[in-house]
């Protein structure tokens, strides 16, 4: 995993021909990469989710869905100021 990190680290933040939507993409697919990995390693060893909680984990995710205050609440901790009716 490191060489991979390593890499992500010198292409996002480092000297590059590639523009900053090409960076985030890369970043975008290196995270979607990196958990899939990690479901694949979970899974091969074994670990199993009940139907209970794979339900509560989809209704919780369900009744969040439509919410955008989650995450208007994180950009104003990063500092961004977004409107509250987005």
């Amino acid at each position: 995993m490191w060489p991979l990190t390593e890499f992500h680290d010198i292409v996002l933040h480092g000297e590059s021909d590639w523009t900053i939507a090409e960076r985030e993409l890369l970043a975008a697919y290196n995270v979607f990469a990196l958990f899939n990995c990690m479901n694949r390693i979970v899974e091969g060893c074994g670990v199993m989710t009940s139907d209970a909680h794979l339900g509560a984990s989809r209704s919780r995710q369900q009744e969040t869905r439509e919410c955008a205050q989650p995450y208007l609440d994180f950009a104003r901790g990063m500092g961004f100021s977004p409107s509250d009716s987005a």
